[in-house]
């Protein structure tokens, strides 16, 4: 619970540096003109406060962004955290896609082949699920969040990337807002 994510992407990845440019902030609904395509903005909090998601409608297109993901092993994606929306801004974004007409989506990583509202369910059904797998753990008492991160996602994807812990706490802070949980200090477990 104490890793620094923030590090870890400057450390991996650089600093960014933004300066000098002529930036424009963007909004839900805006247009952005893309050669002869012009995409609708919709913004998608839950993997990032920022996510935004862009739609073409002319041509049933969605730039999915990070919001879905094909599969990879473990079931590691979609990952999201309290600071960029968690569970419920998540599902909502999900919910807020899966009313567009979408003949292609493109994401960030990977492809999505076939039917976009399935890979939508699917997302959606990880998310559930992992909400199913800690309440039905901590049926057995109390857990701390890295025993809970152990039920959730293998030791090789947690090795791997360590910043999935702060799905664990999403999840973990969604069922405490729900009132099906308590923490007291460093563990979680369901109320009587």
């Amino acid at each position: 619970m104490n890793y620094d994510i923030l590090g870890e992407f400057k450390n991996s990845c650089g600093e960014w540096v933004l300066s000098g440019l002529n930036l424009q902030p963007i909004e839900d609904g805006d247009e952005i003109k893309a050669g002869k395509y012009s995409f609708k903005v919709i913004p998608t909090p839950g993997h990032d406060a920022g996510l935004i998601v862009l739609f073409e409608p002319k041509a049933k297109l969605l730039l999915s962004t990070d919001l879905l993901h094909s599969t990879i092993p473990g079931n590691a994606l979609p990952w999201y955290s309290s600071t960029g929306g968690g569970v419920m801004a998540y599902l909502q974004s999900l919910n807020r896609i899966n009313t567009l007409d979408v003949n292609l989506a493109l994401p960030s990583h990977g492809n999505l082949p076939g039917d976009i509202k399935a890979w939508i369910a699917k997302t959606r059904n990880i998310i559930l699920t992992r909400e199913r797998k800690i309440i039905s753990c901590l049926k057995s008492g109390p857990r701390t969040c890295e025993q809970l991160d152990a039920v959730l996602y293998t030791s090789a994807t947690l090795r791997l990337c360590p910043w999935f812990s702060s799905t664990t706490e999403a999840h973990l802070q969604h069922l405490k807002q729900q009132g099906l949980i308590k923490q007291e200090g460093f563990l979680f477990s369901l109320r009587s």
